[in-house]
């Protein structure tokens, strides 16, 4: 900080009482000039931001809509006896579930009406098997 203060304790003495009220001017007029592009910038940064907000969003209601697409087709095809499954399949679907929950929770506006009863055969399903240990080996 002193040497800020010796610098413009020179440059006052060469450019003398008139130029001082010019130099302060300048860089008053400079520091406006930065703070005008930097909140351009900002405005720029914040509309980026918003823009993958919106993509995040986005992307986490297809994520939800592509899980509970998995789900109904997991319980269509145990409901049809389409094919006897795994005990790691039965858990990534469960895991699916937990996600599909939790985005319908945490998204009040998406519908989750349409997969409850296929979480609930799944389930059902799912405990069955592992009662009668009856999962695909």
């Amino acid at each position: 900080m002193e040497v800020l203060l010796d610098i413009l304790k020179i440059v006052a003495g060469a450019v003398g009482g008139g130029g001082i009220v010019t130099l302060i001017t300048f860089f008053i007029n400079r520091h406006d000039a930065k703070k005008g592009k930097y909140k351009a910038l900002e405005d720029k940064v914040d509309g980026f931001e918003n823009h993958l907000i919106r993509i995040e969003k986005k992307m986490d209601a297809q994520s939800a809509t592509n899980a509970r697409i998995r789900i109904l087709q997991f319980s269509d095809e145990i409901r049809h006896e389409v094919l006897n499954r795994s005990k790691e399949s039965y858990d990534q679907v469960l895991l699916d579930i937990d996600e599909y929950e939790k985005y319908c929770k945490d998204e009040p506006t998406y519908k989750n009406s349409k997969a409850v009863a296929a979480i609930s055969f799944i389930r059902n399903a799912y405990d069955q098997h592992l009662k009668d240990d009856s999962f695909l080996k």
